[in-house]
């Protein structure tokens, strides 16, 4: 099984594909994919949606090359620039919200804490998304586990 720590630095996902398969995809391709996302931002805990995705511990986190957190960054601005097209997340719910929550967990267990605070600064400036995803996203961001 792929560690996330190696599918970061190039290894292929259960499809076949890499984070520069991920970040070549068009908006719809990511939109319409609901397996991607658990792969391109691993977290602590395994994903109800693709059990399939790797899951990592603090230390991996911690522990992370650099070029596996260039990737990350990378992986970021590429889903962040999904987001700006994308209308269908700015709503009260959508399932880009707990994408959303994903992405900072992620940031901010691999002590990507300024990117992790940038994207949330940048997922709040929409005014629609709800105040329960906004909980979601603070928690996150503060490591308070309510999300």
């Amino acid at each position: 099984m792929v560690t996330a720590t190696e599918f970061l630095l190039g290894a292929l996902d259960h499809r076949g594909r890499t984070v520069e398969t991920y970040l070549a995809a068009d908006d719809e391709w990511l939109e319409d994919r609901h397996d991607w996302v658990q792969w391109a931002f691993p977290n602590l805990e395994p994903s109800v949606f693709n059990p399939e995705a790797p899951v990592w511990t603090r230390d991996e986190a911690a522990a992370l090359p650099e070029a596996a957190r260039a990737n990350l960054v990378r992986l970021l601005a590429r889903y962040r620039a999904f987001l700006s097209r994308m209308r269908c997340w700015r709503c009260g719910f959508d399932h880009n919200h707990a994408r959303i929550t994903r992405v900072i967990l992620c940031l901010r267990d691999a002590g990507l804490t300024a990117e992790a605070q940038g994207f949330y600064d940048f997922v709040t400036a929409a005014p629609e998304p709800g105040a329960r995803s906004r909980t979601f996203w603070r928690a996150a961001l503060e490591g308070t586990d309510e999300y």
